[in-house]
């Protein structure tokens, strides 16, 4: 285990948080690594909050391989139980995400 994620376990001690591993495909991998997406859209079977880390891992869903990538995102703000008629079905969430505070160069990189 790395410095990052000893900081991230003990990030989400104190707040109570919740770290979520997820496998996230490309294009969307390197969107939100670069900046580009600021947000997930994702089944919301995880019970999502804010302050919960994403931990995201590049994944190719055609080989079922992981791709090495690897990325530390920590939830803003989340939006779900909206009425169907504003666009996000329900059982889904969109997720607001910045890079987590703690992330290295190196930890961005995978």
């Amino acid at each position: 285990m790395d410095g990052i994620e000893l900081a991230i376990i003990q990030y989400a001690s104190d707040v109570g948080a919740t770290i979520h591993h997820l496998k996230t495909w490309q294009p969307f991998y390197d969107q939100v690594k670069s900046g580009e997406k600021p947000f997930e859209l994702r089944i919301n079977d995880r019970h999502y909050r804010k302050d919960d880390v994403l931990v995201l891992y590049e994944y190719d869903p055609e080989t079922k391989v992981y791709l090495g990538g690897r990325i530390y995102q920590l939830v803003t703000c989340v939006v779900k139980d909206v009425p169907e008629e504003f666009g996000l079905k329900d059982g889904y969430a969109i997720l607001g995400i910045k890079d987590y505070p703690y992330s290295t160069p190196d930890t961005k990189e995978g």
